[in-house]
């Protein structure tokens, strides 16, 4: 029973050194890291911004993430 299912999750914090391993886990469970918040600000931006090199690269291997979208 997957009570996270059909439900978008905002992960604060999600690149910090216990956050990049959430990150890990919750890409590794089939979470969608292509999502945006209203000003279409992806979780690649806000790894990229917060200098955590561990999840640009967990998320740049997902097979989901398009790094030349640029529109929604």
């Amino acid at each position: 029973n997957n009570i996270f299912k059909d439900k978008n999750i905002l992960v604060t914090g999600g690149c910090g050194s216990i956050g990049s391993e959430i990150v890990k886990q919750l890409l590794s469970h089939g979470a969608d890291p292509t999502i945006t918040t209203p000003s279409n600000s992806s979780a690649l931006y806000f790894a990229a911004k917060s200098g955590s090199a561990e999840c640009v690269y967990s998320l740049l291997k997902n097979e989901n993430i398009d790094v030349n979208k640029n529109e929604i």
